[in-house]
């Protein structure tokens, strides 16, 4: 049953434009209770209600400063306030939450529905900044919708390159199990690098062959209209809203990507989504995706030509990596795979080492140093492949004394 302030609130919604549907998800009623009232037109309590004391008094002031830190998801708020050892409803603290929530206006955008295993939308969202071994990173979030369940996989990451796109959306295929046939995507420069003058897309190679690899056909979104898939643009917006904010303590990025694996398994795929109604794990048991297993998967190792310096190491991204000496200043090709550096040279691979993260460190194989020969000076300098001494004849000090007329009077 309603009370006074919340049909009071019906009617403020009502006027503000609110469908019927989106009032009783707000108020936690039937849409029948909305439109007896609105029909009825009201109602005047008889006589003031004194004020009763609320559940959520006594937790007031934390969420006063969780609005203060621009967290307005009731979803979230709940949640964090349990924990706190509130025992109260939803209902609640929407109605403490109603006058701090601003009304936003949204253009109108026609919504296309995809049959199952039709299309996957991919996109990135910038989320602040991460510390990571003492050094700050820019953070991103690679998200992918898949478009009939609305399954949602995410992904934390420090760079947007064309690499780290091609490793997460493998990676959301690994998730899901399988491939769509159609990958929406905006005219992002890892995708499109331009276009010519008639308009058509001139593609970044890496994707396309990534593309033609998987049998994918990829379309793009109309420029300068995300809207246009906004399947995945909403589930950005969802994992800075719900997500983010009740994130509070973060060791590292693999610690920010486990929880987010659990806020999906938990939180996202398992509640009522919004346009559905219904839960997306529900919904993906029809989705009809391609088995990742009939195909291959495309390899996203990174490939950096870089010559071995003097002291027997490669650099890679302000890591250094041992080589065998023998290979000392000489060009090798260094393949970066999603966790190892494998260092070739003519085709035949030399070393290979575990991809460490963070910044200015060392990666040593002793097997690699051992043996070293001594070399000249001017090899040492220049770089050169050292070389073994020549050998020297050992004399007796006499010899020595005698040419340099050592005790003569």
């Amino acid at each position: 049953m309603l009370g006074g302030r919340e049909v009071e609130r019906l009617f403020e919604m009502h006027q503000n434009g609110m469908s019927i549907s989106a009032i009783a998800r707000e108020l936690d009623c039937d849409r029948k209770t909305v439109r007896k009232w609105l029909k009825q037109g009201g109602f005047r309590p008889r006589k003031p209600v004194s004020r009763r004391p609320s559940k959520l008094d006594p937790h007031k002031e934390y969420t006063m400063k969780r609005l203060a830190d621009g967290v307005f998801n009731a979803e979230v708020l709940l949640r964090e306030l349990r924990l706190r050892g509130y025992a109260g409803g939803r209902s609640i603290l929407n109605e403490f939450l109603f006058p701090f929530r601003q009304q936003q206006k949204v253009k109108a955008t026609m919504r296309f529905e995809t049959p199952p295993g039709e299309q996957a939308q991919i996109d990135w969202g910038e989320c602040g900044a991460i510390m990571e071994d003492g050094v700050k990173h820019n953070l991103y979030c690679f998200t992918m919708v898949l478009g009939y369940s609305r399954m949602l996989y995410v992904e934390f990451t420090t760079r947007q390159h064309i690499d780290e796109l091609l490793r997460c959306t493998i990676h959301g295929f690994r998730f899901f199990g399988g491939l769509p046939r159609v990958l929406l995507t905006d005219n992002m420069k890892q995708v499109v690098t331009g276009r010519e003058a008639d308009g058509t897309p001139r593609w970044n190679t890496r994707f396309l062959d990534f593309s033609r690899h998987y049998g994918l056909k990829v379309r793009l979104c109309r420029p300068r209209r995300a809207k246009t898939k906004g399947k995945v643009e909403s589930g950005v917006g969802y994992v800075k809203q719900n997500f983010l904010p009740g994130v509070m303590v973060v060791s590292s990025l693999d610690d920010l990507n486990a929880q987010a694996r659990v806020w999906l398994s938990e939180v996202a795929n398992c509640r009522p989504h919004g346009t559905t109604h219904q839960p997306p794990v529900e919904r993906f048991r029809d989705e009809n995706l391609v088995p990742l297993e009939l195909v291959p998967e495309f390899d996203t190792s990174k490939r950096l030509n870089r010559s071995v310096s003097r002291d027997c190491y490669v650099d890679v991204h302000t890591n250094r990596y041992s080589v065998p000496w023998q290979y000392a200043g000489r060009d090798v090709c260094a393949r970066l795979s999603e966790t190892k550096v494998e260092i070739q040279w003519g085709g035949t691979i030399v070393a290979v080492h575990d991809l460490v993260q963070g910044r200015f460190q060392v990666v040593s194989n002793p097997v690699h140093l051992q043996g070293i020969p001594l070399g000249d000076s001017s090899a040492r300098r220049s770089g050169r492949l050292l070389v073994a001494a020549p050998e020297v004849e050992v004399r007796p000090l006499s010899v020595y004394e005698a040419v340099a007329g050592v005790g003569e009077r």
